[in-house]
């Protein structure tokens, strides 16, 4: 009897865990293109601001060290242009996003329609298609 309750838990799990989501919703996922588009230009303005501040770090070393045997700041130089190419990667991909999110979609869905006939009421389902527009 254990065993069985165990399994049929186990199971009742599982179907949860594996089931697919049925309706996905337009407004989603042009929020969710939103969403990654401002995480991504957040990410690029670190990136970008840290590879400057380091640029800057590493001309003030060979500025200060110009007249002496010291070896250059070429690690900083390296290091400062790979994070700052990385920010306008980001800024590149957060721009693709924007635009993604702003393209008009095409859509079929099931809705949900009541209606009274005689002394009750019945829900019927239909498809409908739809075209939605963002002018953000």
């Amino acid at each position: 009897m254990k065993q069985l309750a165990i399994f049929s838990i186990i199971i009742l799990i599982a179907i949860h865990c594996f089931s697919q989501q049925t309706e996905t919703s337009v407004t989603s996922r042009n929020s969710e293109f939103i969403q990654k588009s401002k995480r991504q230009t957040i990410a690029g303005i670190l990136f970008a601001a840290v590879g400057t501040g380091m640029f800057l770090g590493g001309m003030s070393h060979d500025l200060n060290n110009l007249f002496t045997d010291n070896a250059t700041s070429t690690g900083f130089y390296v290091l400062s242009a790979t994070l700052m190419a990385t920010g306008i990667t980001f800024f590149v991909l957060a721009k693709q996003n924007r635009k993604r999110a702003r393209i008009a979609t095409a859509f079929f869905k099931m809705e949900k329609s009541q209606y009274q006939q005689s002394a009750s009421i019945r829900s019927v389902r239909y498809p409908s298609a739809g075209v939605r527009f963002s002018v953000r």
